[in-house]
């Protein structure tokens, strides 16, 4: 028969053992957890190079930002975020030039450079960027927005669509304006709002190459998403 003061001592070891074991499992939990992994956006206007969430959320201009009414979410969102102008270096887009914005999904979307350093009060773009271990809620659709997200400041200002609010942002490239690549689709200075605007390209429709005649697609190629966005904003993700 044990004596008390060794079964005492035996209880003790093995509480000792048990408690180890518990903090060995947890240390092991912490070791496979999955780590955060550190999003790349690839910007080429001039030099070709790539930025990571932490590059990007390390910047001296990043800013808290209020978007009152957010397209994608339909309701006020507030983001990190740097000034797109100041990102990219306007002085190396040409002016006759378009921003390329594409998507990890495939989106694509061609943002004017008119539009981009619009002065005064105009719409005014931001590059959100979503933290490494906070992301970003769902839409009401159930999509992800992350890791980078175009999202504009007084929108309305300069008539802003919702295809102008690229999210997933994958990549950001200058081209040469959609004008001077489909001429079919050029409109005149004497369309004053863009309802007369859009009329225009219907009217111009039949000489249309057939790529853009056959409507707006998921996911819809370059050329459909510049069509798509002039005529009304038809392309939806």
């Amino acid at each position: 028969m044990l004596q008390p003061h060794r079964t005492k001592h035996r209880a003790m070891i093995e509480g000792l053992r048990r408690s180890l074991l518990l903090v060995l499992l947890g240390m092991n939990s912490l070791l496979v957890a999955p780590l955060a992994i550190a999003a790349e956006l690839t910007l080429d206007v001039g030099s070709p190079m790539t930025l990571t969430t932490q590059e990007l959320l390390a910047r001296p201009d990043v800013a808290t930002i209020h978007i009152p009414s957010d397209v994608s979410y339909r309701r006020a969102m507030t983001y990190q975020a740097v000034p797109l102008r100041s990102l990219l270096g306007m002085e190396r887009i040409p002016f006759d030039g378009d921003l390329q914005i594409v998507a990890t999904d495939g989106f694509v979307t061609n943002l004017p450079f008119a539009l981009l350093n619009a002065s005064g009060p105009g719409a005014v773009p931001w590059l959100a960027i979503e933290p490494l271990n906070q992301p970003w809620p769902k839409t009401p659709n159930g999509v992800a927005t992350g890791p980078f997200y175009l999202v504009w400041l007084n929108p309305a200002a300069s008539g802003i669509m919702s295809e102008q609010w690229p999210f997933q942002v994958a990549a950001i490239r200058k081209v040469a304006a959609h004008t001077a690549r489909w001429p079919q689709l050029a409109v005149g200075d004497d369309s004053p709002t863009p309802t007369s605007c859009a009329a225009r390209w219907l009217e111009q429709l039949p000489s249309l190459p057939a790529s853009l005649r056959s409507g707006c697609g998921k996911p819809p190629t370059e050329a459909t998403s510049v069509f798509c966005q002039v005529i009304g904003g038809c392309v939806e993700r």
